[in-house]
């Protein structure tokens, strides 16, 4: 396996600049400043490796969110990434809510509070297993076509829910002195005209990131611009085992289909440099959603090996400057406020289980547990033998190897990252 210097990619060849340049990048209450090359992230001149996990505030009882961010903490996270929905927030058209599990500023406060840097994903399509990947019924039904710039009905819904959001944002951003480092805009989508537009309205609503981003699957449409005019850093990922097939039998790798190319095949390793990806030779090779476990549903039901995780680690880590896991905390869904009580599968705020027989992804409409490090109630689970430090451990929070000696390997291995 490759190793590569701080001062080289991986061919040998000095780093490249970005094509475009992060702003709001000094953070006056930590004293810190990002920048970024082709080859990582820099903390104060010195590069840092992101160690994050995806946690979804409004799945997680806000009376235990203190509780659950401490022992993501203690797993060695310094980084939160973390979707909100659109649909737990304004299920009803104008009708928001940001308290209890569904406020989002008290989870950020808590956050920054706790030393995490967060990048948040706003949508306003997020997928996670939510209902509509997290637009509201009524977008749906009244929207010609949804994530798409060409829908000025569609966009004109986004306009005013990023209005109401930059309110709850205000103050939080890391210019501010708040945790809030990157905000990835949409998720899994090519279109990069849809992207550039939803840019223009986080700007008009002054949401300040350091950088925005994107996942970097699929690769962007034909055209897309390079630079100033399309300043989003991509975030890539991989999965040791999908569920998103819909049928019983097992699922097969296709290694034709980057979204079910085998995650283990090295040719197929998410990365900017990837021609399936783009061949962007000028990004980090940034990580989001590591599989920390997988998702369930009732068409297709994954069955996790304890060596999956680290058999997928053996092929991000050669080269990742960041890693981030998906999930890293499972949860409970929120009631639907039609359906406080959840008695009503047809009114579930998840994805499919309200549909007809047979939809692909119907997933159980209460719970999100994902399987991964932290269960959907707290509690600790162990998710795999650390084969990569040749004996049995649990990738579990500080256990014997835990994903913290898992994080000093991929630190040891990549030699460019400066303690955290």
């Amino acid at each position: 396996m490759s190793t590569i210097s701080p001062d080289t990619d991986g061919d040998g060849a000095p780093p490249l600049p970005l094509p475009y340049s992060f702003t709001d990048n000094f953070n006056p209450v930590r004293n810190e400043t990002i920048t970024s090359d082709s080859k990582s992230l820099f903390k104060n001149g010195k590069r840092f490796f992101p160690i994050g996990g995806e946690v979804h505030f409004a799945r997680v009882p806000y009376l235990q969110w203190r509780e659950e961010l401490e022992k993501m903490k203690a797993g060695g996270l310094n980084t939160l990434s973390v979707y909100l929905f659109w649909i737990h927030h304004e299920e009803k058209e104008g009708d928001f809510h940001f308290e209890e599990q569904r406020d989002a500023r008290a989870f950020l406060e808590l956050a920054d509070e706790l030393d995490f840097m967060v990048l948040l994903r706003v949508g306003p399509w997020d997928h996670g297993e939510v209902r509509n990947g997290g637009h509201p019924d009524w977008v749906e039904e009244q929207s010609t076509k949804v994530r798409s710039a060409d829908d000025d009905v569609y966009m004109g819904f986004v306009d005013k829910f990023f209005q109401r959001l930059a309110k709850e944002l205000d103050g939080l951003w890391w210019h501010q002195g708040g945790p809030i480092h990157f905000c990835q805009l949409d998720n899994e989508t090519g279109d990069w005209k849809y992207l550039s537009a939803l840019h223009k309205l986080a700007v008009k609503y002054n949401f300040a990131p350091v950088s925005f981003t994107r996942t970097g699957w699929p690769a962007l449409a034909e055209g897309a611009p390079v630079g100033e005019d399309f300043p989003l850093l991509p975030f890539f990922g991989g999965y040791p085992d999908y569920y998103w097939v819909n049928d019983m039998q097992p699922a097969v790798m296709n290694p034709t289909d980057p979204a079910l190319a085998a995650s283990y095949a090295f040719d197929n390793a998410q990365k900017p440099s990837n021609e399936l990806f783009g061949g962007q030779d000028y990004f980090p090779p940034l990580n989001i959603e590591t599989g920390g476990g997988m998702s369930v549903d009732y068409n297709h039901r994954v069955h996790m090996s304890s060596d999956d995780m680290p058999a997928l680690h053996n092929v991000i880590s050669a080269e990742v400057a960041g890693l981030g896991y998906y999930m890293y905390h499972g949860g409970i869904n929120p009631p639907s406020y039609e359906d406080p009580r959840q008695l009503d599968p047809s009114k579930s705020l998840t994805e499919g289980s309200w549909s007809s027989e047979g939809t692909q992804n119907g997933m159980n409409y209460i719970k999100y547990p994902y399987y991964c490090p932290i269960g959907e109630n707290g509690q600790v689970r162990c998710v795999g033998r650390c084969g990569l430090l040749g004996g049995r451990s649990s990738l579990r929070l500080r256990g014997e190897c835990g994903t913290s000696a898992l994080v000093d390997l991929l630190r040891a291995r990549s030699q460019a990252a400066a303690p955290c």
